[in-house]
């Protein structure tokens, strides 16, 4: 395992410089080497993503909870369940900062337009009397959330991406008005709970970016492979499955660099999966064609007959 964890760099380098490794990939490439570069590479893409959002995360989360402390006084522990400790029979609904939104309903059910109100808004709280939530956009319609406080009893496994439609049940299945919740309290400053919040929204971050990127990844790399095993060239047909199938995970790595470096950027208008699918496609064409050259050479006596 150290010896393959030694050879990822050289091979990432040679991906992103070039496809000429992938004339030593096309007889030496290994399905499970592959997995565990591939794995890495994942590791590595989204601890840049963090890397580069964790002052972002924490100046918006100092900003947005200063601004909620002065706006709802604070989280009130009461019999009818979490409060804000003014106003607490109110709607309350704010553009935090650009892409920031807060969500405070009284009712005992959150319905689907409660979440991402604002259509510039990628993340956001939203806050019933059963559950205060965490929710960020993924792409259009999907978001995932992170439960902030909540009955750790009526806490369930879900999706890792849904609906507004999909989240907003979800919610109302966890909420509870009567708890008991995960913090034990009467009153909570705001700005004092949000800062225990940025560690675990950056690990929850880091989690959701493995998850997806990995899955993506290995979901084409597995479609691909397939469709040119089975119904592509002589020299990939006659190719064992599992090499090809390394062969295209590692044509992985290029576009994953690319693609990470958006959200990594908060790069506008283009999401992950939209700049990686790109890229792949675009990448693995030039890749194949480089792997049948060197599994299949240009035989000397079919260009002497040509002249």
């Amino acid at each position: 395992m150290i010896k393959h964890a030694m050879n990822f760099f050289p091979i990432y380098l040679g991906t992103c410089s070039g496809t000429k490794i992938f004339e030593m990939l096309a007889t030496q490439a290994r399905a499970a080497r592959a997995l565990l570069h591939l794995g890495v590479m994942v590791f590595l893409a989204t601890g840049l993503i963090v890397a580069c959002n964790w002052l972002s995360i924490e100046k918006e989360v100092t900003g947005a909870t200063n601004f909620l402390q002065e706006q709802c006084g604070g989280i009130s522990l009461t019999p009818t369940g979490i409060r804000p400790v003014t106003d607490s029979g109110k709607a309350k609904s704010f553009l935090v900062t650009s892409g920031f939104e807060f969500r405070y309903t009284p009712a005992e059910k959150i319905v689907p337009a409660d979440i991402s109100i604002h259509k510039n808004a990628g993340t956001g709280i939203i806050w019933s009397p059963g559950i205060i939530a965490f929710w960020r956009k993924v792409a259009d319609d999907q978001y995932t959330y992170l439960p902030l406080i909540y009955s750790p009893a009526k806490l369930k496994l879900s999706k890792i991406t849904m609906t507004a439609v999909e989240l907003s049940a979800l919610l109302n299945s966890v909420a509870s008005e009567k708890g008991p919740y995960n913090f034990k309290f009467e009153t909570l400053n705001i700005t004092t709970l949000g800062q225990r919040f940025v560690p675990v929204i950056s690990i929850a971050l880091f989690v959701l970016f493995y998850i997806v990127i990995g899955f993506w990844t290995v979901f084409f790399a597995l479609v691909f492979s397939s469709v040119f095993g089975f119904t592509g060239k002589r020299s990939f047909r006659s190719m064992p499955w599992s090499r090809l199938f390394a062969i295209v995970i590692y044509a992985s790595f290029p576009p994953i660099t690319v693609a990470s470096l958006f959200p990594a950027l908060n790069l506008p208008y283009i999401d992950y999966q939209t700049v990686f699918l790109v890229c792949y496609v675009s990448y693995l064409m030039v890749v194949l064609i480089r792997v049948e050259k060197t599994l299949m050479p240009v035989n000397p006596e079919d260009d002497s007959k040509s002249y």
